[in-house]
């Protein structure tokens, strides 16, 4: 059988919209030849592609001479399906599933129809392909692969690895690439739960190659194509004694680091506008003057300088949510427009949906927010009406409704809508049914867990997802919250806030995010001295990325 290698390349534009590093040097060689040599020591691939603009081509040439691979310069558009591959993949670049709508990390540098034509063109029976920006791929998992793929070619079309973005890479039949770019799909759809059509995770079949416990549990992207990744695969590069990492040893690395690598800034800021809610009744989540108090609306000067400091890092994110409807602030649709022209690489809403009219649609639009996240909790209305204290399911509807025909006039894939459902034990026995429904609307469905707010509120989930032993907060590393009068929390625990690490109206994120009060905090998590911290003891929410 003949797999071979094939490599979507652009020197200026990642698929995900950031800067191409590719002709970067990275510890003295340029990051796309260190990822063409680490491929170019397997053994089972028989030749290796890349695919380029034809005006890149040159450049190309003159950056990998003396390297193994052919250079096809092409003309092709963008697949169909690259528009939401960007914007799905914001929230999840650390992983190689769980993107917004389906997507996966195999999907962010797979251009099927060129991918299919090249493959057929050279007689190749399958295609082995990963981000160019990947130098810490590890050819000896791709031989392993590739001949785990040929021992039952006829059962697998596709054979993938839990892993690290930029780890493994991914193998896709000719037949199947072919088929998928007919049906102007990606490799994800294979992967994604379909409700028509039900089966097994293919996580848990042969196509899912068996890799050690350190790959299958560490996250860290691999792929070198934002500011943040680019700084870890060259802080593993230059820590390593044999630059020839293995995969393992890759894994190791990322989970003992876990709660160590400390970015420059916060990678998400969740941003509480107001506290004003139409839902202050509520039982599912902290809201109203009794459970939250009165905050706001945030003074919009401090926005503005949020985003501005935030955007010095090319793959932050912003959530307009907190403990109120960010759609009642009454300079919002300013505010999204601030985040967008500040360049905050992803921007979300969390909203009820409650006011989400045609101004606030076409606001959105104009700001080309990523993901938009509606509240509803319920497919029927007397269970909505039970939980939220008002009767306000089919508005909720109308609003998602108004967003995707004004999506679709515009012809734009962004905000991507996210219909959510926080599971409890009231509205256990419609969650199959709120997914389905709204997988078959095009929506996506997100079903989250209760939270008690580390025993600050009734309990009311199903079952705790806790693991049996704690560890240090995850989310320490990277996320901080602002609430509506300018106090930041840790997290959104801290819904009263007070538990504050600052204020913006004295300092920076940055400032705060590396101060005294989160250095204690993160230190104290390290040493396992949870007692000794009022909200961190009674929380069940350390594990959650």
């Amino acid at each position: 059988m003949k797999t071979i290698a094939i490599l979507e390349v652009d020197l200026v534009r990642t698929p995900l919209g950031t800067r191409s590093r590719l002709s970067d040097p990275m510890h003295g060689r340029p990051l796309l030849v260190r990822t063409l040599e680490r491929i170019g020591q397997a053994k089972r691939l028989a030749e290796c592609h890349i695919v380029c603009p034809d005006d890149q081509a040159g450049r190309c040439q003159s950056l990998l001479e003396g390297v193994a691979v052919r250079i096809h310069g092409h003309q092709s558009s963008p697949p169909p399906y690259r528009e939401l591959t960007r914007v799905g993949r914001k929230w999840s670049l650390d992983a190689w599933r769980g993107g917004i709508g389906g997507v996966c990390a195999v999907d962010e540098y797979t251009h099927c129809p060129l991918f299919a034509g090249l493959a057929t063109q050279l007689g190749a029976d399958a295609v082995w392909t990963a981000p160019p920006a990947s130098p810490l791929v590890d050819p000896r998992l791709i031989d392993e692969m590739i001949a785990h793929y040929e021992s039952s070619p006829l059962e697998m079309r596709l054979v993938f690895a839990q892993a690290p973005p930029g780890l493994t890479g991914v193998i896709l039949q000719t037949g199947l690439l072919a088929e998928l770019a007919e049906k102007r799909t990606s490799p994800g759809w294979v992967l994604a739960y379909k409700p028509d059509a039900p089966a097994m995770d293919l996580a848990l079949k042969e196509c899912c190659f068996p890799t050690s416990q350190n790959v299958r549990h560490a996250a860290g992207r691999l792929v070198a194509d934002t500011d943040r990744s680019w700084k870890r695969v060259g802080d593993l590069i230059q820590s390593a004694t044999d630059e020839h990492l293995d995969a393992d040893t890759v894994g190791e690395r990322l989970m003992a680091h876990e709660v160590e690598e400390l970015p420059k800034l916060p990678c998400e800021v969740e941003i509480e506008l107001t506290t004003d809610d139409q839902l202050p009744a509520t039982l599912l989540r902290p809201r109203g003057p009794e459970g939250v108090g009165s905050r706001g609306p945030l003074d919009v000067e401090v926005i503005r300088a949020l985003a501005d400091e935030l955007a010095t890092v090319d793959d932050s994110r912003v959530v307009l949510g907190g403990f109120g409807e960010p759609l009642l602030h009454p300079r919002f649709a300013e505010i999204i427009s601030i985040l967008r022209q500040a360049g905050i690489y992803a921007i979300a809403v969390n909203t009820n949906g409650l006011a989400l009219d045609d101004a606030i649609a076409g606001a959105m639009l104009d700001a080309r927010v990523d993901v938009v996240s509606v509240f509803l909790d319920a497919t029927a209305a007397e269970t909505y009406r039970s939980l939220q204290g008002h009767d306000g399911l089919e508005a909720a509807k109308r609003g998602i409704d108004r967003l995707a025909a004004a999506r679709v006039a515009r012809h734009q894939v962004a905000p991507v809508t996210v219909a959510q459902l926080t599971k409890v034990r009231a509205n256990l026995p419609e969650m199959e049914s709120f997914v389905d429904e709204w997988l078959r609307r095009g929506i996506w469905p997100n079903v989250v867990g209760y939270s008690h707010r580390a025993g600050q509120c009734p309990e009311r989930a199903v079952m705790s997802m806790a693991p049996p032993v704690r560890r240090p907060c995850r989310r320490l590393q990277s996320r901080l919250m602002v609430l509506a009068d300018g106090t930041v929390t840790a997290c959104d625990q801290d819904y009263a806030g007070k538990h504050a690490v600052g204020r913006l109206s004295t300092q920076g994120i940055g400032d705060i995010w590396r101060g005294a009060a989160m250095t204690t905090l993160r230190a104290r998590h390290r040493t396992g001295a949870y007692h000794t911290l009022e909200l961190c003891r009674g929380c069940d929410e350390w594990h959650r990325p």
